[in-house]
């Protein structure tokens, strides 16, 4: 998968002379991998709205790791979790208030370098956009669309390994692509 001018991921790539797919410099941010982790496994979410086309993001407060940083909402799985998708949902729901329906499509299964640590990334299919109501975790939340993604400084390192990750921009774009545009589109 290659993004064209036509993908919404466009601006975030270019494509070398050899023709493999690069990351703009601009649109991320320099990351460390970080030295632990809540428990050893996690789960999270970007909500994309079918209504709109765009895409919710977290901006992390002062009070979590990596505060000040646009991501998805997410955390730990507990205990109480069966599964990783019923952890990205409970997640999801604790964070930004939504009690509609959410349809999940998992994407990118990040990996700590010492295969410790796994996070389930999902992306959140919802019929509308609607008010998420941030709690102690998260400053505010932003829809955008794909293309402003690169905008939304700084980010955090697992947005960015999402962002690079191909299957999860084709997941992404063939998602956005099944939805239907409103009068001039919503790219």
């Amino acid at each position: 998968f290659i993004p064209n001018e036509k993908s919404p991921f466009a601006d975030l790539f270019d494509v070398s002379s050899s023709g493999s797919l690069i990351l703009l410099k601009d649109s991320v941010a320099e990351y460390e991998e970080p030295k632990q982790y809540w428990g050893n496994a996690g789960a999270g979410v970007i909500a994309m709205a079918q209504d709109t086309g765009r895409l919710l993001l977290s901006l992390r407060s002062p009070y979590v790791d990596q505060p000040g940083t646009w991501g998805a909402v997410g955390g730990a799985v507990d205990l109480s979790d069966s599964t990783m998708r019923e952890a990205a949902v409970r997640e999801f729901e604790e964070e930004t208030g939504y009690s509609g329906p959410i349809r999940l499509v998992p994407l990118f299964l990040y990996k700590s370098e010492d295969r410790a640590f796994q996070y389930q990334n999902f992306l959140g299919v919802v019929p509308k956009e609607f008010e998420p109501t941030p709690d102690w975790e998260t400053e505010r939340f932003e829809w955008v669309r794909i293309r402003d993604l690169k905008k939304l400084q700084p980010k955090h390192f697992g947005l960015i390994a999402l962002v690079e990750n191909r299957q999860s921009q084709v997941i992404i774009t063939k998602e956005h692509g099944r939805l239907k545009y409103l009068e001039n589109g919503y790219v």
